[in-house]
């Protein structure tokens, strides 16, 4: 679906995968949307810390 291998792509998966598994009553953690991306669009080569932590 979406390019997986152009880093400005990471916030269009996020939304996807919050769009599927979430709602108002059930939320994912950091850890369980990284573990998502990992799992459905081989994003653990392009997994760094800092896409993920506010600073």
């Amino acid at each position: 679906m979406y390019a997986t291998g152009n880093k400005k792509m990471l916030n269009m998966l996020i939304l996807e995968i919050l769009r599927e598994y979430t709602d108002e009553n059930h939320s994912l953690t950091q850890q369980e949307i990284i573990k998502l991306l990992k799992q459905n669009y081989d994003m653990s080569k392009f997994y760094s810390r800092r896409n993920f932590v506010k600073k």
